[in-house]
């Protein structure tokens, strides 16, 4: 049969000539064998055409794990001691920012006491200077001879013996059992030295002699707030609103008494706004200075009605009727001091007493103590609802001064420094980690390549040197 020109030549063993020179090639023993020509393939297909390199074998994902966690040197080593690195920096991150959280938390709680405590110490102390100067009001000899003279006058009229309706309707006009404008006088600048709504007295069968404004009423014995003066001498009542001065005021309560003998000749009452307290402007600024957060807030609250005489907040003094907690934290502070102040109080009974009463109550914590008056007071602290409280009372009152902030706040305290250390402790972690990744590489090295010499000559080949690296151990 003809052959074709173009049909490729082939040895007598029917091989192409393109095949026998490549295995010619191969059976060459010295280094420099030329390669087949252009001209030699030319009948194999493959004219022109350069072998691609070949590609360098990517590590599968079974072959970087066994990298790292098989049984390589690198893998052993870093199963030994990477734990060994980052479980104590674990550790000892975890126990700084247990202790950084309970050190900022423990640090606002006794802000929160501290407030508490110097808000009701200086209330306390205000009414003081308020109370004194009401007293020394009373035995001035223009008050008590005209408490003397309205009694006098009502005896001589004969007016105990007529009912009270009709003794509003002849006195409905001045309110008072004898004008004495100069006395009225008298009493409006004291009302307006002392920062008073009102001040106005009584004689000894509660009838109004003068007033630094008109009043309501011309008969005052059958009010609470007359008797509780006149059997107790001193008598600081609730705040409530006045219809006279149309403010809510704190009435103070005097009983003029004659020195000498101590004959009881009238009452005297001097209403207070709950505004006007000096102190509550000197601690708006001090609560400032101190960096009430955005939840803080400090405030004082009369417990028998629940109004608050004063509110501080981070933006400074606050005027509200809403008491911090509402009606379940007022009969709380209601019932602790009521307690407090039983003769029979043992600190026990009265932890006993709120958790029974106010079971949603956590870490109730109750310090008594007395003040310069012998009184036993309070300092209270507690988680409630949402907040966590410090309570203190206002000693010689009904009131107590409650400073609180949201208890997601308090429980996030110090959190700004805790970002800080997780912060380092990762960057720390990552570090140790990379090192600790080289130090394994560079002491595996020699070893893996002196693992991959002996393969090269397992293979046949018995021309591999194995290169001199890493330190004598290795």
């Amino acid at each position: 049969m003809t052959t074709s020109k173009d049909a490729p030549q082939t040895s007598a063993n029917g091989k192409s000539a393109a095949d026998a020179a490549i295995a010619d090639a191969k059976l060459t023993n010295g280094k420099n064998a030329p390669a087949p020509t252009p001209e030699v393939l030319k009948g194999s297909g493959n004219v022109g055409k350069v072998p691609a390199p070949s590609a360098k074998p990517k590590r599968d994902r079974a072959a970087r794990k066994d990298w790292l966690f098989g049984t390589t040197i690198r893998g052993r080593l870093l199963r030994a001691v990477l734990p060994t690195l980052l479980i104590p920096l674990g550790l000892v991150s975890g126990l700084a920012i247990y202790d950084i959280r309970k050190t900022a938390q423990d640090g606002q709680l006794a802000q929160q006491k501290e407030l508490a405590l110097l808000l009701a110490e200086d209330f306390a102390a205000e009414l003081k200077g308020t109370e004194k100067a009401l007293e020394v009001l009373t035995v001035t000899p223009t008050i008590q001879n005209a408490a003397r003279a309205g009694a006098q006058k009502a005896q001589a009229d004969g007016l105990v013996q007529k009912a009270d309706a009709e003794l509003e309707q002849q006195f409905a006009t001045t309110k008072l059992i004898a004008p004495n404008q100069a006395l009225n006088d008298f009493l409006g600048q004291v009302a307006e030295i002392e920062g008073f709504a009102e001040v106005f007295f009584t004689d000894r069968n509660g009838y109004n002699v003068a007033y630094s404004r008109p009043t309501s009423d011309f008969v005052q014995d059958d009010e609470g707030w007359w008797d509780e003066g006149k059997n107790k001498g001193l008598f600081l009542d609730s705040p409530e609103f006045d219809e006279s001065t149309g403010s809510v005021n704190v009435d103070i309560v005097q009983a003029i008494v004659e020195p000498g003998s101590g004959n009881f000749l009238g009452v005297m009452k001097a209403g207070l706004p709950i505004g006007s307290f000096a102190v509550v402007e000197a601690l708006g600024a001090v609560a400032e200075e101190a960096g009430l957060s955005g939840t803080e807030v400090i405030q004082v609250v009369d417990t028998v009605t629940g109004i608050p005489i004063s509110t501080i907040s981070p933006e400074g003094v606050v005027d509200t009727q809403a008491a911090v907690g509402g009606e379940s934290l007022v009969e709380l502070t209601r019932l602790m001091l009521s307690e407090i102040r039983d003769p029979n109080f043992e600190v026990a009974q009265v932890v006993e007493d709120v958790r029974r009463k106010f079971p949603a109550i956590k870490k109730f914590n109750l310090a008594p103590f007395f003040d310069v008056s012998g009184e036993r007071e309070l300092v209270a602290d507690f988680e409630f609802g949402d907040k966590e409280y410090a309570i203190s009372a206002v000693p010689g009152t009904n009131w107590v001064a409650v400073a609180s902030v949201d208890l997601a706040e308090f429980q996030g305290a110090g959190n700004d420094l805790l970002i800080q250390i997780g912060v380092v402790s990762g960057l720390l972690a990552v570090a140790a980690t990379g090192l600790l990744l080289l130090f394994a590489r560079q002491l595996a090295r020699p070893v893996d390549s002196l693992a991959l010499a002996a393969q090269k000559v397992a293979a046949g080949d018995l021309d591999v040197k194995a290169s001199e690296q890493g330190t004598i151990e290795t």
